[in-house]
């Protein structure tokens, strides 16, 4: 039984180190100003991580495969998945949130039902191919609507900066992006 304990504590401390910092910035795809005060929380257990500062910024430790949801009043929600493997977290990623004309209600149950899927891969191009950096965004269909008429462009909601660091080269990443 101690055995058993231990194999446990074990494979228990192995998912906690290999938890990486993942830093997002939220900004309105309108004005490109950063958004205070959004929800962030587990779309799947409903708890809750943290809000974004005045800046739009947070920080989270990815631990798992969850699903984010990001949520503020009178804008449209996004669901947020990442995968990251070795991807360095001087990486801080941008996204954009669209205005709406209501305030959504957030089913209490998440379902890629009526909900569009957008794929973004990043890959480091100098440390190699094992660094890389999946997100998956799940938006409904009035709000990628809103997003075509605000922009007038193909649709690119996700991007990433990288915090400048006096000790190491600036990293370099190549964004794909499948054509819908």
């Amino acid at each position: 039984m101690k055995s058993l304990a231990a194999s446990i504590l074990l494979l228990l401390s192995a998912w906690y180190l290999q938890a990486q910092t993942i830093h997002v910035i939220l900004i309105d795809g309108t004005t490109e100003k950063p958004i205070p005060a959004v929800k962030i929380k587990s779309a799947h257990d409903h708890d809750l991580i943290t809000f974004s500062n005045d800046t739009g910024y947070f920080a989270f430790n990815l631990k798992h495969d969850d699903t984010i949801l990001l949520q503020k009043d009178y804008y449209y929600p996004i669901y947020m998945r990442l995968g990251v493997h070795h991807f360095d977290s001087t990486h801080v990623i941008r996204i954009q949130l669209f205005p709406s004309q209501t305030i959504y209600k957030v089913p209490n149950k998440f379902s890629t039902k009526n909900l569009q899927a957008f794929e973004y891969h990043f890959t480091h191009d100098e440390i190699g191919n094992d660094s890389n950096a999946e997100i998956t965004l799940f938006q409904t269909k009035d709000a990628l609507q809103a997003q075509q008429v605000w922009t007038g462009k193909p649709l690119r909601i996700v991007s990433i900066d990288v915090f400048p660091h006096p000790s190491k080269p600036k990293n370099h990443y190549i964004l794909s992006q499948p054509e819908y």
